[in-house]
């Protein structure tokens, strides 16, 4: 069963300003075609909390990381939900 996910408010602007930015760089077709990985690392995360892999030389948390070469940025998986690496006002939170 595919569990649902809500975006926290900052993680929904980033993923707007992602889209927004790589439209102007790129096209329409690739920003959405990485808005669309992205929400699948969404959906996957929902599925299995405890995806990816620990990356011991990066921290010491009970974190694990899950790579979106598309994005090019890590999501961290841990107790209190996902969040993205790069800014850790952006979470992922389980419903």
């Amino acid at each position: 069963m595919k569990r649902r996910y809500i975006l926290a408010p900052q993680a929904a602007r980033d993923l707007v300003q992602i889209w927004r930015y790589i439209k102007n760089e790129s096209s329409q077709e690739t920003a959405d075609r990485v808005e669309s990985v992205i929400r699948g690392k969404f959906v996957y995360l929902a599925d299995f909390p405890q995806g990816g892999h620990w990356r011991r030389d990066l921290t010491a948390a009970e974190v694990r990381f899950l790579a979106s070469k598309a994005a090019g940025r890590w999501w961290m998986s841990g107790p209190v939900g996902v969040r993205c690496a790069s800014n850790n006002s952006a979470r992922l939170e389980q419903v």
